[in-house]
Order: structure tokens, then sequence, then C-alpha cells
């Protein structure tokens, strides 16, 4: 290739990049005007912040909150598997502590504790009979028994005098005599036999007695520990309390090692916001610092109450929400806000909180 013909591709390139950036710049402009920059911009004008700006002057610190009852809910599950046979509550209830909520099937238990139950009834008869003897138409019969028995015994006690004179007399030999004396002695003992009866029905020895409280007190005990079998199977309310959610279901099965609760109780009287303040926010917020919260349900009412409890520690959100600006890898800090009175909120819903206003 010559030199001038060199020095011609060269220029020629030259001139060809302006003319390249220009194509460059067009298809930009392009662009930013066609679909993908139309959206862009669409989003950044339309992007909310996390809450709504609160209504009120002042410095106000904004936060996701969700509502809960005061005390913690109670996820409550019954101690013993088996198939749900009755469930007595629905969802909204409210409930005295003591109230039966639910039961697991229980036939058996209820025939232990009716075993044991008549157990305990026969030891405790056998303490009272050996406490107090027999009763009083077998008490008569024994004295008149005793009274037959020692008539006996005189009786033969005669026929032996009688028989000891005719064998000094010579009437009859001295075998007879003998068998006179062995009649007596049978008839005296079976007298003292009788009369040791008829004072036994007056008391019992000590150690009679020992051993049949012994027994009441094994049978109270077996009575007990079939009552606590079928306690177990009987799911009731531990505090007065609003069922919160109901996930029993009859003919189901219940495994409460799998830790679902079969109801969800909770008191409901009053009501508190649990907040995510802000890791950047976390200095200015104190107890007793008025807040108020707002919800979407409930337009634009304001729900006034305040700062009562503030986390040690730092976490993770425990409110979700659906803006896409809204940062999500954000450390918070959980603050617990009491509210006034008896609002109309659900526990569970999620609210907007407005902290302040601040100084």
């Amino acid at each position: 290739m010559t030199a001038a013909r060199t020095r011609w591709w060269f220029v020629g390139g030259i001139s060809l990049v302006p003319l390249a950036g220009s194509v460059v710049a067009l298809t930009f402009a392009k662009q930013s005007t066609g679909p993908i920059g139309r959206d862009l911009s669409f989003a950044k004008r339309t992007a909310k912040p996390a809450v709504a700006a609160p209504l009120k002057d002042g410095h106000f610190i904004a936060a996701h909150g969700v509502v809960e009852p005061m005390q913690p809910e109670m996820r409550l599950t019954a101690d013993v598997p088996g198939r749900i046979s009755r469930v007595v509550v629905n969802e909204g209830d409210h409930v005295k502590a003591g109230t039966t909520l639910a039961e697991v099937e229980n036939s058996s238990q209820k025939a232990e504790v009716a075993a044991a139950d008549a157990a305990f009834a026969e030891a405790q008869a056998s303490l009272e009979q050996t406490l107090h003897g027999m009763r009083s138409q077998d008490l008569s019969a024994s004295v008149s028994e005793s009274i037959a028995a020692r008539a006996r015994a005189g009786l033969a006690q005669s026929e032996l005098e009688r028989a000891k004179q005719l064998v000094s007399s010579g009437s009859i030999a001295p075998a007879e005599l003998d068998d006179v004396r062995h009649k007596y002695d049978a008839a005296r003992a079976e007298a003292q036999a009788a009369w040791a009866r008829t004072v036994g029905t007056k008391g019992s020895r000590r150690d009679d007695v020992l051993m049949a409280e012994a027994r009441v007190r094994a049978a109270q005990a077996r009575l007990d520990a079939a009552e606590g079998a079928l306690d177990r199977t009987v799911l009731v309310a531990p505090t007065d309390g609003e069922v919160l959610r109901v996930k029993a279901r009859v003919g189901e099965y219940h495994n409460p090692a799998a830790g679902d609760p079969l109801v969800i109780l909770g008191n409901t009287d009053r009501l508190r916001v649990r907040l995510d303040i802000d890791e950047r926010d976390v200095a200015k917020v104190k107890v007793d610092v008025p807040v108020y919260v707002t919800a979407a349900a409930f337009g634009g009412d304001h729900f006034p109450g305040k700062v009562v409890e503030i986390a040690r520690h730092m976490g993770r959100r425990n409110v979700r929400v659906d803006d896409p600006v809204d940062r999500v890898d954000v450390k918070i800090l959980e603050v617990l806000v009491e509210l006034d009175g008896h609002p109309p909120l659900i526990s569970g819903l999620r609210v907007e909180g407005f902290v302040g206003p601040l100084p």
C-alpha cells in the first residue's frame, strides 16, 4: 500500500469518530423517552416514603408497627397427643380462666377415673367399718350368740358337777366323767370366743386401723393420678382473654410435639403496638414519649399512646411492607407503645406510628 493511500485511510477514520458519537448520543436520547425511560421516571415521581408524613407540627420519628395484646399471646396446646374430639370456643369469644376450650379423645381416661373413684369409695367404707365396728343389727346378733354360748357353757358345767357326784357314788364309770368334762371344756371355749367377737365389734385394733387408712391413701393416690391423666386431655384457658385463633378441628390428630397450638389466646382489654425504629433514630426515642398510630383501615383516625418499653438489642424488621423503595436490610430497635383507652384496632393489624413531637 502506498504512503498516500495510508494517509487517506487515517484521515477518513478520524473523521468518522464524531459521527459515531452523535449516533450513540441519539440512541440514548431515544431510550430515555422510550418505555424503559418512562417507567423509571414514573417510579421516581410516584415513589412514596415508608410511612406518611405526620399531620402535626414538630419533629416526629415515623415507623412501621403491628398491633398486639397488652399481654403476650398464649399459644395453647393439649399435654397429650390424640384425636380432637371437641372444640368448644370460636374466634372472638371472650373466656374466663378455667373455661374449657377443646378436648382430645379421652374415653379411656374417663373409665380409669371411674374405676379409681369406685376403689376409693370401697377403701373409705372399709376404714369406717374398721373404726366403728359392725352395724347395730350385726352387733345385736353377736351379743345374742355370746349369751347363748355362755348358757351352753353353764349347762355343761352343771352336767360336769352332777357327773362328778355320780362317779363318787359309783353310779357311772370314770370314763363317762371324762366325756362330760370334754363337753364342758368345748362349751366354755365357744363361750369365750363368742364374747371376744362381741367385744371386737365395739372397736378395732390399732394395726387394723392403720392398714385401713393406708388402703384409703393408696386409693386416693390412684384416683388423683387418673384425674390428672384426664385433665391433660382437656385444654382450658389459663387466664381471662379473647380467643384470637382456633386451629383445632374435630377429628384431626393433634401432636403437641409438633409445636402447633390448638388455640391462640390473648388479653385484648388493652392493646399495644410493637414499632420498628430505624437504627438512625434509636437515640431519640425515650420512655413516656407520646406516640400516635394510624391504620389504612381507619382512614385518618389517630390513636394516641406512649412509649412504655425500649428493647436493648438491635434486630431485623418485624413488619414487612410492600413498598419497593423501602429498605429491607436495615437494623431496627423494637419499641413497645401502650395505646390509650380501647381503640377499635385488631391484633395483628399493621399500623404506622409517629413518635413525638421530639424537642
